[in-house]
């Protein structure tokens, strides 16, 4: 209760305040309990203060000192001041007297050895130099005592500190002690803060002061460090999201409505198909009907293995209507992670289109066998909301993928949220281009039975080709889009322009400002969607502006909130980085059959009912209650959307007898596009393992987790300690570590396509002998060079350049599809000409 610091004005670049009688008195009373020096306690809460702030568990603090005593037998007059730079260390546990008595002790060792100059300990250090900054130190502080003890006869004195002209450090804290008060001018690089920044700073420094004060046995990492109104702000204003959606109705209920009150409208259509509401019922119904005779139950699990068809969303309605939950697989997966899926879901149906090649104990069911008709009445399980809608299986650090078990009341609130914002009705159609194994694709094909909005399913061909994407667009009047950055990018290079806007949704991994200003350009509205698998779907739909930082997300969807959390899991302050942790109504379960892992990501709320989900995302609030997302805190990344566990791929790299260590690191390129590269020690010198990889790795693992780069060390880097060394592997690599010289292009044919190539790869140049893999490419980036080339007018798709994988190849192909185009055209000329000159002979004779 006791009243905050006074801002008393803002000045330049300076801040400037005071702490208040109650608070200055506090301080000393309880720097002499502590058997220290006010300046002592101020200097370890300011030491304390960086560090959470940072996140760091060292820092350097610089402190001035006299310079007149560092010259003996001699007097002096003047601004003496030299910097010792002051290293604070916090362990874990330590309390904030353990860290007062190690602070005191290092300002008296720093004393003791003051002689030992600033000057001379960088001279020994050799530390490099920026004009304009000093270095080992960027943070300084000091503690001026004035006008305590000045009396002049017959006069009232009043003693001011002289504001400074100039700092060149980043942050500079200068309290003054006055006879009653302490106040305070913190100087600060406009350059990196803002005078709000600032102003919380300072706030939490008093904060911390406080905390100390009424106990010195806390431990550091759990003083407090926000005001009451900040914490309210952090915990509830910004997570304002309480939303009642009514009854519960499982997805396909407003199927059911619709299908009763207009049931001749188009629901879906996919590869020139199209299902009414009534088509769509009844298949679902009749393959539900059909599903429980082969014993399916509610709570089973029944995968789905489908190629992209109306029948696709007919087998997900058919297991919801069972009261089971679906498993979906993508046909394009290796076999072997199939069969891992399969294997540790436990799948009582496996439901397929084509001859899936597994060995399961599953019931396969055959769904281009014909089936008897729907016979009424069909029982229809009832679904709860703590029933199961889908266990889907992402990337899993052991190795081995993991299910994320979502409920339908999970389900249920994401799909009411989205109606709402970004909004979908019945004047809408929406595309969808996604794999039903990737989350994203929920949205995609039930939101539309939610809101009556047509369903479109793009094919695989369809999919992959930008040019056919954007036909299908046009040819249906699509209204709505959601895709992954690489995605939107491929439909860029096809030419979709803003002749045919969409409303755009773009998710999965990081939205880059120059990709969403194009989008922009094009769109009628964007949306940056975020959310991990573990919280259904997408946590939060932000509006895209044009504006020059790159996009944020939040707030957060209907009945949820976001917390961004310190590694003791207290509520960070606005600007300071933190772990982003997920609550409400969107959590998963958990992990299927993980009890443990679930333990681990899903923990008890410190801050009210229920569970918080551990996104591992680095994040840190702005002032309006937006989060701007700053990478992971552990070795997991996303590539075209996909979450995947870089030690997934690891495992599968060291299965190679050849191979004695690998590490795989996420390389992100200048335009925002995001690479895996492979660093290896091999067993080997021979070239050919680089070239065996991609197929090796293609056994087991997805196309989208094969790293785009082979790099090939003498040994893997190392710390001291023996840890292998993340930091220190070159980020400075050349995408084709082959030896095979150099093949330039020559013909105008291969120069183009070239120019094509190293403009999607971003590399100066590229050689026409080299596989497209070496260059860097993955399969994203290979629909991306087919969509420019189509555009440029070239017969070019992303087939023939995974068979051909070199330009050498590919123009050779299309120079032999030319010459036979042109004798084929030759000859018909020719024969024509004879037809001509017959009929002329014969008109002559007549």
């Amino acid at each position: 209760d006791r009243p905050r610091p006074l801002i008393k004005s803002y000045r330049g670049n300076t801040f400037e305040g005071h702490l208040g009688t109650e608070l200055y008195n506090d301080l000393k009373k309880a720097s002499a309990r502590a058997g220290c020096t006010l300046y002592v306690t101020l200097l370890s809460a300011f030491q304390i203060l960086m560090h959470r702030l940072t996140g760091q568990d060292e820092v350097v603090v610089g402190i001035s000192t006299a310079g007149q005593s560092l010259i003996e037998d001699a007097s002096l007059v003047g601004h003496c001041v030299h910097f010792l730079p002051m290293l604070s260390e916090l362990t874990d546990g330590i309390t904030a007297r353990e860290h007062l008595r190690t602070t005191k002790a290092a300002l008296l060792d720093a004393y003791d050895h003051q002689e030992f100059t600033y000057g001379s300990l960088l001279r020994k250090l050799r530390l490099d130099r920026e004009p304009g900054r000093l270095p080992l130190i960027e943070v300084q502080f000091n503690l001026e005592r004035v006008g305590a003890n000045v009396v002049f006869d017959g006069l009232t004195v009043e003693m001011r500190a002289n504001p400074k002209q100039f700092v060149n450090t980043d942050l500079f804290l200068n309290v003054i002690e006055t006879a009653d008060n302490l106040e305070f001018m913190c100087d600060y690089n406009s350059d990196l803060f803002d005078e709000q920044t600032l102003a919380r700073w300072m706030s939490s420094w008093a904060e911390l002061l406080t905390s100390e004060t009424a106990s010195v046995e806390t431990r550091v990492d759990e003083l407090a460090l926000l005001t009451p109104t900040d914490r309210t702000q952090l915990l509830s204003s910004f997570n304002q999201t309480d939303l009642d959606f009514g009854p519960f109705e499982s997805p396909f209920a407003a199927l059911l409505q619709r299908a009763k009150s207009d049931p001749t409208a188009i629901a879906l259509e996919c590869n020139g198909m199209s299902w009414t509401n009534a088509d769509l019922v009844s298949y679902a119904t009749s393959l539900a009907q059909h599903l429980q005779q082969q014993g399916l139950r509610p709570g089973d699990l029944a995968a789905i293995c489908v190629d992209r068809s109306n029948e696709m969303l007919g087998a997900v309605l058919a297991v919801m209507m069972v009261g089971a939950a679906y498993v979906p697989l993508d046909p394009r997966h290796p076999k072997e992670r199939l069969q891992m899926v399969l294997d540790d879901s436990e799948a009582v149906l496996l439901l397929t289109n084509r001859d899936p090649n597994l060995t399961t104990s599953a019931k396969i069911v055959d769904l281009t066998q014909p089936r008897a008709p729907f016979i009424a009445p069909f029982a229809m399980s009832g679904t709860n909301p703590t029933d199961l809608a889908y266990v889907i299986y992402t990337s899993g650090s052991t190795g081995r993928p993991k299910g994320v078990a979502i409920q339908h009341g999970a389900l249920r609130n994401f799909l009411h949220s989205m109606q709402r914002e970004p909004s979908l009705d019945a004047s809408d159609t929406l595309v969808a281009i996604t794999t039903l194994a990737f989350d994203i694709a929920g949205l995609e094909l039930l939101l539309p039975l939610l809101t009556g909005a047509k369903l479109v399913i793009a094919t695989d061909a369809e999919v992959t080709d930008g040019r056919r994407l954007l036909a299908l667009i046009e040819r249906t009047k699509a209204t709505v889009l959601q895709a992954t950055p690489g995605a939107w990018r491929i439909l860029i290079d096809a030419g979709w322009s803003n002749s045919h806007p969409l409303k755009a949704l773009c998710g999965g991994e990081a939205l880059p400002r120059e990709l969403a200003d194009k989008l922009l350009d094009r769109a009628s509205e964007v949306w940056n969607v975020y959310g991990p698998t573990e919280t259904t779907i997408w946590s939060s739909a932000t509006r895209v502006t044009r504006e020059k930082s790159a996009p944020r997300i939040g707030p957060p969807i209907a009945n949820t909130q976001f917390f961004i959390l310190d590694s003791r899991r207290n509520p960070t302050p606005i600007g300071v980085t933190g772990e982003l942790y997920i609550g409400g109504a969107g959590l998963a379960q958990g992990y299927w059959n993980r009890p443990e892992l679930t333990a681990e990501k899903f923990i008890s709320n410190p801050f009210g009912p229920d569970r918080i989900y551990a996104t591992g995302d680095l994040a840190r609030f702005h002032d309006d209650g937006s989060i701007e997302l700053l990478g992971r805190s552990d070795f997991q990344v996303k590539v075209r959307g996909y979450r995947i566990e870089l030690a997934e791929i690891e495992s599968a790299m060291m299965q190679h007898s050849q191979i004695k260590e690998a590490v795989v690191a996420q390389h992100k390129c200048d335009t925002g596009v995001t690479r895996l590269v492979a660093y290896l020690a091999t067993r080997t010198t021979a070239p050919s393992l680089v070239h065996e990889l991609p197929t090796f790795l293609g056994a087991t693992l997805p196309d989208y987790m094969i790293p785009a780069a082979f790099v090939v060390l003498d040994k893997l880097p190392r710390t001291a300690n023996g840890k292998l060394d993340r930091k220190s592997l070159p980020q400075e690599f050349a995408l084709n570590t082959f030896t095979r010289p150099f093949a330039p292009a020559i013909t105008p044919l291969q120069k183009q396509l070239a120019a094509i190539w190293a403009d999607i790869l971003e590399l100066p140049e590229v050689s026409i002998a080299d596989s497209v893999f070496e260059l860097g490419a993955d399969s994203l980036l290979i629909f991306r060079i087919a969509a420019r080339a189509q555009r440029e007018g070239y017969a070019i798709n992303a087939t023939l350049i995974f068979q051909e994988r070199t330009l050498a190849g590919i123009c050779n192909i299309l120079e032999i599809d030319t010459a036979k185009t042109n004798v084929k055209a030759a000859a018909r000329i020719t024969a024509a000409s004879r037809d001509k000159y017959r009929l002329a002979q014969q008109r002559g004779s007549a």
